[in-house]
């Protein structure tokens, strides 16, 4: 199994952008299926 990690937080929570589409996140859930994983992103651009 993969391990996990931690990415940096580079936002520090800060959402508020100058600019359409200059600071967009997204997470991904890893489902177990019958034939195999599915990984689910949806991405918010703020």
């Amino acid at each position: 199994m993969a391990e996990n990690r931690k990415s940096d937080n580079l936002l520090k929570r800060n959402f508020r952008a100058e600019k359409p589409l200059s600071k967009c996140v997204t997470d991904v859930t890893e489902i177990n299926g019958s034939d195999g994983k599915l990984y689910v992103s949806l991405k918010e651009a703020a």
